[in-house]
C-alpha cells in the first residue's frame, strides 16, 4: 500500500458524521463534516452585513459547485454547472 492509501483506510473506522473526505487529483482534504464552502460565504456575508448579491466566489473544484450555485439564478440553477477547470489563471 502507499502512503495515500493508508491514510485513506485510517479514516474509515471515524464517523460520516464527523469528518468528511475529498480526494480530486493529488489532493486529498480532511474537513469537519459541516464545514462546507457554501456555509463559509453564507457565514461571512452575515458577519460583513451584506447579501449574496453583494458578493461574489470562483472556484476550480468539483468541491466548489454547491458554493457556486449560490449565485445563479434560478434559470442559471437549472443548467447546473458543468465544468471544472484545470488551472486557474
Amino acid at each position: 500500500e502507499d502512503e495515500e492509501e493508508r491514510l485513506f483506510l485510517s479514516l474509515k473506522p471515524a464517523s460520516p458524521k464527523e469528518i468528511r473526505w475529498i480526494r480530486e487529483k493529488n489532493c486529498l482534504q480532511i474537513v469537519a463534516s459541516q464545514a462546507r464552502k457554501e456555509n463559509g460565504i453564507r457565514m461571512i456575508c452575515e458577519w460583513l452585513g451584506i447579501s449574496l448579491k453583494e458578493a461574489a466566489a470562483a472556484g476550480d473544484s468539483a468541491e466548489d459547485q454547491e458554493m457556486l450555485k449560490l449565485f445563479l439564478t434560478p434559470e442559471q440553477e437549472s443548467d447546473s454547472i458543468d465544468s471544472v477547470t484545470d488551472n486557474n489563471n
